[in-house]
């Protein structure tokens, strides 16, 4: 009895001692803010091996992630928070050159970017003044893309935008990338801010569109009507933005930012828009800009 006793009340002590070290400590949050002079710093391999170093400077507000750029905004002050826009010389990553995956027909959306030329006070200013879209071809061998079509569908309804459609041509190399330059935000300022994309153009299109929220169809013949991503058409299929009424997998992947691209998370494909793609900063992180070749 007397050892049961001992027992119970080391327990109770021992848990005495843990409650009060345990009320004794907490996490103090903090919010900072930051602000002031960026230097953009980045490298290129050249022909010879050697890696070409670039820098760039530009003064810039603290990120934030306030999904409303506008809401909280006094409009008598926007434009003292806009701040002029760098130049991204053409720098970078490379990109990668290996895949496991197995699309239909070969060729995968690797990149996009539909914040073309915007400004806001929230987030400053778009990177570029232009979309783009960026393919990858997953196969051993080059793929003729001639009559193959770029759609932007309607993110209400699925169905075409013609005026964003953007006939392809050319070919792309096997483990290679192609570029789709587009036109600007729908909502960008006349005429557009932010600068030159510092990578090669492979096709020039005029598609203008929302920020947020898209549906995008590659697809080996010219559509129309709604395009779903099952449709045999199709090679690759990407709703973002969590207004996208059609998507591939379980869901849209994430609505795109002022600053940010959505780019896959690799160069394989699991056929889940939202566990593909994830968004990447290259506005704060301009050593994350890929340059495709």
């Amino acid at each position: 009895m007397k050892k049961a006793i001992s027992i119970i009340f080391i327990i109770f002590f021992i848990f005495t001692i843990t409650s009060c070290k345990s009320g004794s400590q907490g996490d103090t949050p903090s919010d900072t803010t930051t602000s002031g002079e960026a230097v953009l710093t980045t490298a290129v391999i050249n022909e010879t091996g050697t890696q070409d170093i670039f820098e760039t400077t530009a003064e810039v507000q603290d990120d934030t992630t306030n999904t409303n750029e506008t809401a909280s905004q006094n409009p008598t002050n926007t434009q003292n928070k806009i701040t002029a826009a760098p130049t991204i010389k053409p720098t970078g990553i490379e990109p990668p050159k290996t895949t496991q995956a197995q699309p239909k027909n070969g060729v995968i959306i690797y990149e996009i970017y539909t914040a073309g030329g915007y400004v806001s006070t929230g987030e400053n200013h778009a990177p570029y003044k232009y979309n783009y879209v960026v393919l990858y071809n997953s196969t051993d061998n080059a793929i003729n893309l001639n009559g193959w079509v770029l759609l932007f569908l309607r993110p209400d309804s699925g169905k075409v935008m013609t005026e964003n459609s953007t006939p392809l041509s050319g070919e792309i190399k096997a483990k290679g990338y192609f570029v789709i330059r587009g036109g600007q935000a729908l909502d960008a300022p006349k005429p557009p801010t932010g600068g030159e994309l510092p990578f090669k153009i492979d096709i020039e299109g005029t598609f203008a569109t929302e920020r947020k929220v898209g549906i995008i169809a590659l697809c080996t013949k010219d559509k129309t009507g709604t395009v779903l991503p099952t449709d045999p058409d199709v090679s690759d299929y990407l709703g973002f933005g969590k207004n996208a009424i059609y998507y591939m997998g379980s869901a849209p992947a994430t609505g795109i930012t002022v600053k940010r691209v959505l780019r896959r998370n690799s160069l394989n494909t699991t056929g889940d828009n939202k566990k593909d793609f994830t968004l990447v900063n290259i506005f704060d992180n301009p050593s994350d800009v890929i340059i495709f070749k």
